[in-house]
């Protein structure tokens, strides 16, 4: 059983590490559960291919995790509750428009770890990419 909290949503805590622990009780049937997570992952990137190199990376020319594990958790969310891949491009317009949140910014200063911040950046992420 997994050792975080996590119902109907991919939790930005890893995303191999939480789609390996939600998928390995109910892949049974589908599809082997490394094969669709690799599916699933090549899908996330095909997704954002479109996108600038360097759109996951911050002003200091970093990459940006907090950025990176929210935009994947929720353009995979959809996707993982119905096991299937994701089908959609991630426009660089409304991925812009999620980095330069207000909102979203304040969640990834302080506390980035806390249940309030990591719920307002997935929250924000799942409002501004859809």
């Amino acid at each position: 059983m997994c050792s975080h909290s996590v119902i109907g949503t991919i939790h930005p805590m890893g995303h191999f590490a939480i789609l390996t622990c939600l998928l390995k009780p109910k892949i049974r049937g589908f599809r082997s559960g490394t094969s669709y997570l690799e599916e699933l992952f090549h899908s996330f990137v095909a997704a954002c291919s479109d996108m600038h190199e360097k759109s996951f990376y911050s002003k200091q020319n970093r990459f940006n995790v907090l950025l990176y594990e929210s935009v994947f958790a929720a353009v995979c969310s959809g996707p993982f509750k119905s096991r299937e891949l994701v089908k959609n491009a991630i426009t660089q317009l409304k991925f812009n428009n999620l980095k330069d949140d207000p909102k979203f910014i304040a969640a990834t200063q302080t506390d980035t770890a806390s249940k309030i911040n990591v719920n307002a950046r997935l929250d924000r992420a799942l409002t501004l990419l859809s």
